[in-house]
């Protein structure tokens, strides 16, 4: 080999796409290449590669790949080692390395996946559940999914919900009397997703005035609406407001069971509130004013109660007690008979279809 004048070979670095590079020798390699390489502390090179080579009459090695560490915010910077010393029968060259090493990679910055959701709850309304959870202090958004049967989570079942603060989702149109699977999960930019929550379990309700849930739509169930709307600064609406005292006078004697507990009085309220939500597509106005209220409630009572003295809005009953018990709670002022009648037949209407 010529010792005196050695050839020399640069060997540098080149960037392939946004995140590989390879090995280059714009002369060509008169013999095999293995040139170290090394990243920074912020990256990975792919397969944990620490070595690169160039093939003996070749320009340029295979592209590597090069990766962020997650949480890290450092530039990612790869560069070729100490140069190896040259093969033997091979001194004539001197390899030298080019300047612009080393590397820089602008990976995108990927931060810790956020921390696993918990607290999830399921609150069953008609044809919806509600789901909340407790927040994620380093998230900055939540997935909601959900299936039922032998689905599988997919995107059909799955909403993106902006913001670190959201801690509730209400699932719409969903199946009443299915059982539904969901579960949350916190989501972070530039991370991967955290991991999914416990599932937990809910089944949307059907509309129903029956309100005392013992099967029979009667004055029983007139009663607790009534008092759910008219009376709600006394007993709350089922989740707040009201008072125990107030709730065992007032509903206890109306419950679907003996000696219900107060927890068995909220749910009553409860739903009633939700029939007062729903029951205008399911003929729940009974004198039509545009709102479900403690008249409508009246006039099912006596409907129920007293339908030998008002009738059924058919036979029966007498037009005076009509208008001495219904024509306040009608929609109109100054009602017919006929309208009072009209308020009957809703009243039995939805015993019929509900009752």
């Amino acid at each position: 080999g010529n010792t005196v004048d050695p050839l020399p070979i640069a060997v540098s670095l080149e960037k392939v796409g946004e995140s590989g590079f390879r090995a280059i020798a714009p002369i060509g390699a008169p013999f095999a290449l293995v040139l170290p390489v090394s990243v920074s502390s912020a990256g990975l090179i792919g397969d944990g590669a620490t070595t690169i080579t160039i093939p003996a009459g070749a320009v340029e090695s295979v592209t590597l790949e090069v990766t962020r560490v997650a949480g890290t915010v450092e530039s990612v910077t790869v560069d070729v080692g100490a140069l190896p010393s040259l093969p033997q029968n091979h001194e004539g060259y001197a390899l030298a390395k080019s300047v612009g090493l080393p590397l820089e990679f602008p990976l995108p910055r990927v931060a810790s996946p956020p921390a696993r959701v918990t607290g999830v709850e399921v609150t069953s309304g008609v044809e919806q559940l509600e789901v909340s959870w407790t927040a994620v202090p380093d998230a900055d958004g939540y997935k909601v999914e959900w299936k039922s049967g032998a689905q599988d989570y997919d995107e059909e079942r799955q909403v993106a919900l902006p913001g670190s603060g959201t801690t509730s989702y209400t699932i719409i149109d969903l199946t009443t009397g299915t059982e539904y699977t969901i579960r949350v999960i916190a989501t972070k930019d530039h991370a991967d997703d955290g991991e999914p929550s416990d599932e937990v379990t809910g089944t949307p309700a059907s509309p129903d005035p029956d309100v005392n849930s013992d099967g029979t739509l009667d004055g029983d169930d007139a009663q607790v609406m009534y008092q759910a709307y008219a009376s709600a600064a006394k007993v709350g609406d089922g989740e707040s407001g009201g008072t125990a005292a107030s709730r065992r006078t007032l509903l206890a004697g109306l419950a679907g069971t003996a000696d219900p507990s107060d927890d068995d009085l909220k749910a009553m309220l409860r739903k009633a509130n939700v029939w007062r939500s729903v029951g205008l597509g399911h003929g729940g106005d009974i004198n039509e004013d545009g709102a479900i209220d403690g008249d409508d409630a009246f006039v099912m009572y006596y409907a129920y109660e007293f339908a030998d003295l008002v009738g059924n809005g058919d036979t029966g009953g007498t037009a005076r007690h009509r208008r001495h018990l219904l024509a306040s709670r009608a929609g109109t002022a100054d009602p017919s008979d006929e309208d009072l009648k009209k308020m009957l037949r809703r009243a039995n209407k939805l015993k019929e279809d509900f009752g």
